[in-house]
């Protein structure tokens, strides 16, 4: 079991849900608050998220138990540090997704998102950190995310 923590949070609640979580292999978090073309504030269930290694990609998906879900794909040999999609870093194959029933949007280094990434611990089968950013849809709307994660693979 790895007894991991990331950066408090500010979702007006008291319990600081990422603070200090303890994950098995293949268990992730995710936490976002999101603005902009829709309000939201997304809380994935330890119960309905993964975190996968592919490719040399680390994936961790998150569900809130409804149709409603979080996705993040980051380069696994990624280091510890601060990001932005136009780093050499960050792998090609780098994502983000966020799926809601009436809603999709993505940010990727493929369309140059506006996404700045923060690695607080890389390796030894932890990814931890943050981002935030500009997500789009298919129609060119805008979200403004503000996410936590945490997995372990």
């Amino acid at each position: 079991m790895f007894s991991v923590g990331c950066r408090p949070t500010d979702d007006d609640d008291d319990d600081d849900d990422l603070d200090h979580i303890e994950l098995v292999k293949g268990q992730s978090l995710i936490e976002a608050q999101i603005t902009g073309h829709m309000t939201a504030n997304f809380k994935s269930h330890v119960n309905f998220s993964t975190a996968t290694v592919s490719s040399g990609y680390i994936t961790l998906a998150g569900s809130d138990g409804t149709s409603t879900a979080f996705t993040i794909m980051l380069p696994q040999n990624i280091g510890e540090g601060s990001y932005t999609m136009s780093d050499n870093a960050i792998g090609i194959g780098t994502q983000f997704g966020y799926v809601s029933p009436n809603f999709s949007y993505v940010a990727s280094k493929n369309l140059s998102s506006n996404i700045n990434i923060t690695i607080t611990e890389s390796g030894n089968g932890i990814i931890e950190g943050y981002f935030f950013g500009e997500m789009k849809n298919l129609d060119g709307d805008i979200i403004d995310v503000d996410v936590d994660f945490i997995g372990a693979y």
